[in-house]
């Protein structure tokens, strides 16, 4: 997540080439042409005893002779002076390497290296990288590269090379092309975070075999996706392939998992990951699922159909009005259907005619187009009026064009003019409709990353007690718990009532529902959920969760459960029997948080349709486990540790506790209760509306990048929001950038002096530097508060606002 010295890597004003060759074939005189060639303004400073010039720029002997310190070097030497090379580097100043080739034995001395210096590291055996929007080609490609607004980021160097060559060829441009090679330092996350910033960015493409850090990848895709469309090609899908490229252990159905978690969406195979290229370098706005389809034969119409169906997606339905705009349009011996067949004497016109009014719709929200060769209507020229229509239509911005121009030779011409014109195509209807439904995929994921959660409607109690009783069996070296014991104290912390006479019955109408919790070595605890069977085979009969979970994420995954035909495939589950499970997964979750030391779970259900839930078997495996339980988790799950009960100036009690995505409710009510003066000091504008997207940013946050804590009392029996601290820190973790807001008829109460003691706390011991915060200049009240707690308070008179710094000193004594 380190920004550190990601600068000096992707935009730099000067390169150093160490061992830059004019010998054709070799890796410097290769680097070097690409270098020239691409146009790269700043300085190239080829480094070589043995030349004086290479490829006509003036070379220098050694490091220690470089006229000026470069931003970037790159190393194309033998790998055993690699380490010796970036000490001199680094005492020079160079803050960044690309390493293209090196083998495992020297990865930890480069890496110790390069972190004495504060250098970041591109590699080892890195293709390199092309930034086209600066000329810059620091890559072994001789491939020219157009500017685009898709970033794409590999590991492998045969995928970078194989998508390079496709992109020439379709004249598909990047805003940045990295190969990360094995990834020692700079990996995926630190990118991502780069350019999710990134204004030449809109769209970004990752191709990954492994990972180093499942934590901090998860955590930078979580936020990243919040901005920007990400998608993610991931090969290993079998067990022989993952042992191919090293993730045996991992199966894929996790990968999934996280993916979704993310708000990210992948693509399986090569021709999705062309397809994915295409689609995200002509993305325009996208509204809504349903497609309506038009083609000149119904054949072309029947293969998008099929693909759409299996994958689950939806067609249009057409208002009244549409449907007369059609019918007064159409021969009369064309039905208005969806698809809608013109037949294979369509006219160009009579395409123009029928997008024309489906544009002018207000219900049409995205279109695709099948053209199949024709002596009726010239590809090129239909291709070409059509993308005129698009371009100049009044309500282009709100609709999805997809083309589909069949055949090849013929629609060649065709395909170019729709590349020029921004809009994508496709050669065949199946990929035409998988990339559309992977643009479905993306915004239901990321409205299920938004989604509001439920407050659990049971809690367990004494969760500590049965921590330690699982500790108490593990000092006596009893590591398996089953049976009446185990389900006593399941049942205590909130799980399904049981019933052990349905163990051993075989009813026709029930079913039996299996949950397994197991480790996995990069994600940590994992979730199945799947039927009971004799044979039980992760990848083929369960869906698969991080954790933590909650009610709507495990509602998500008992809905995928049942749409893959894992669960309930018999008859159709009650309501009450959905929300019993999803309890019982989000109390399962709870558990696995409370007790990192259970190592393994599996619990037996059994569910009919007469009566509810019940619990008929479970076993753990227990295994001691030494310290910080959120460590083992790809996510960080709610910090309990930082709740404190806080006596306010008028006597009342209130919770101050982390924000949870559950308190969107709470928190929309709270911001009603503050008026408008004061939410103008907060944002800065007059704010009319919150919308829901706006509220699940505020309590849907990451706990390893944002933190916000709620000061909670009760009233009328009812928790109440009464005030919020929020800090947000940047991505090497020094600065943050706080706020507070505390309800308007409860300033007097200390509120916001307490609330802000306690962030400030928290940021110190997080190890965050410095606590800056803005506000206005007749915002007295909270300039006063900021200078009563040590901020130098600097007025800004240009911008119109007061700068607020706290140095955070770790050795200072907390507030509270």
């Amino acid at each position: 997540m380190s920004q550190a010295g990601l600068e000096a890597l992707l935009k730099p004003t000067s390169i150093a080439v160490i061992g830059a060759s004019q010998k054709v074939g070799r890796a410097g005189h290769l680097m070097m042409k690409n270098l020239l060639a691409g146009g790269f303004s700043g300085a190239i400073l080829p480094v070589n005893p043995r030349y004086s010039a290479v490829c006509g720029v003036m070379a220098y002997a050694n490091i220690d002779t470089l006229p000026l310190i470069p931003d970037l070097a790159i190393l194309c030497t033998h790998a055993r002076r690699l380490a010796q090379i970036i000490d001199e580097l680094g005492k020079k100043g160079c803050r960044s390497c690309i390493i293209l080739s090196a083998s495992k034995e020297h990865f930890t001395a480069l890496l110790t290296q390069a972190s004495r210096w504060n250098m970041r590291l591109l590699g080892p055996n890195s293709l390199g990288l092309i930034a086209p929007y600066q000329g810059l080609n620091a890559s072994f490609s001789p491939v020219p590269v157009a500017r685009g607004n898709v970033a794409f980021i590999a590991q492998s160097t045969a995928v970078a090379n194989t998508i390079l060559d496709w992109a020439q060829q379709r004249n598909v441009g990047f805003s940045w092309f990295i190969a990360l090679g094995e990834g020692v330092d700079i990996d995926s996350d630190d990118l991502l975070d780069f350019l999710a910033r990134d204004t030449k960015t809109h769209a970004i493409l990752i191709a990954l075999e492994h990972l180093h850090d499942a934590r901090r990848f998860v955590s930078a895709s979580r936020s990243a996706s919040r901005n920007k469309p990400i998608v993610m090609f991931k090969s290993g899908r079998s067990r022989a392939a993952r042992r191919l490229v090293g993730n045996e252990e991992t199966f894929d159905g996790t990968w999934d998992a996280a993916i979704q978690r993310a708000g990210m969406l992948r693509v399986y195979d090569s021709h999705e990951l062309f397809s994915a290229v295409e689609s995200l370098s002509h993305m325009r706005h996208f509204n809504g699922e349903s497609l309506f389809i038009v083609s000149n034969g119904v054949a072309p119409a029947a293969l998008a159909l099929d693909v759409l169906e299996e994958r689950q997606g939806k067609l249009l339905t057409l208002s009244a009005e549409t449907l007369q705009r059609l019918q007064a349009c159409l021969p009369e011996n064309i039905p208005i259907t969806n698809p809608l067949d013109l037949k294979d004497d369509a006219t160009t016109q009579l395409y123009l005619d029928v997008i024309a009014i489906l544009l002018d719709s207000a219900e049409t929200e995205a279109i695709m187009v099948i053209h199949a060769p024709s002596a009726v209507s010239s590809a090129t020229d239909c291709a070409e009026k059509l993308s005129a229509l698009y371009n100049q239509h009044p309500r282009a911005k709100y609709k999805t064009l997809l083309t589909n121009w069949c055949g090849e030779f013929s629609s060649q011409g065709a395909r170019t003019i729709f590349s020029q014109a921004k809009i994508p195509t496709w050669r065949t209807p199946e990929g035409t409709v998988t990339a559309f439904m992977h643009r479905v995929a993306y915004y239901r994921n990321q409205k299920q990353l938004r989604e509001t959660p439920a407050r659990l409607a049971i809690q367990p109690l004494g969760r500590m007690e049965v921590r330690k009783y699982l500790q108490q069996q593990l000092n006596g070296n009893k590591t398996l718990l089953q049976g009446n014991e185990l389900i006593s104290l399941l049942h205590d912390y909130g799980f399904p009532h049981a019933d052990n006479s349905r163990k051993d019955r075989f009813e026709p109408n029930s079913q039996r529902v299996r949950i397994v919790v197991q480790h996995d070595p990069l994600f940590g605890p994992i979730i199945l959920l799947g039927e009971q069977g004799e044979m039980w085979h992760e990848d083929r009969q369960a869906v698969t969760a991080l954790f933590p979970l909650n009610m709507a994420l495990a509602n998500h995954l008992v809905t995928q459960g049942i749409l893959q035909n894992k669960i309930f495939r018999r008859w159709e589950v009650r309501p009450e029997h959905l929300y019993q499970l999803c309890q019982t997964l989000v109390q399962l979750s709870d558990l696995i948080i409370d007790c990192p030391e259970i190592n393994h779970c599996q619990i037996e259900l059994y569910v009919d349709k007469q009566h509810p839930l019940s619990l008929i078997d479970a076993q753990l495996t227990l295994k001691s486990f030494e310290g910080d339980s959120e460590d083992r988790l790809a996510i960080r799950p709610y910090p309990q540790k930082f709740e404190q009960w806080v006596e306010l100036n008028d006597g009342r009690r209130a919770l101050f506790r982390p924000i949870l995505p559950e308190d969107e409710p709470q928190l929309l009510a709270f911001i009603g209760k503050v008026t408008k003066e004061d939410l103008y000091y907060r944002y800065f504008s007059e704010i009319n509306e919150f919308t829901h997207d706006d509220l699940a940013t505020m309590t849907q946050i990451d706990y390893d990048r944002e933190m916000a804590f709620v000061a909670v009392i009760q009233e009328k029996g009812i928790d109440t929001i009464i005030g919020v601290t929020r800090a947000i820190s940047d991505s090497d973790n020094i600065d943050a950038e706080f706020s507070i807001l505390v309800r308007s008829d409860l300033k007097r109460l200390g509120l916001g002096k307490k609330l802000l003691e306690k962030m400030i706390t928290y940021t110190r011991d997080h190890g965050l530097q410095q606590l800056n915060g803005i506000t206005m200049p007749n915002n007295t009240g909270m300039i006063a508060l900021a200078k009563k707690l040590g901020f130098s308070c600097k007025n800004n008179v240009e911008d119109g606002i007061v700068s607020l710094r706290l140095p955070l000193d770790p050795h200072r004594n907390s507030h509270c």
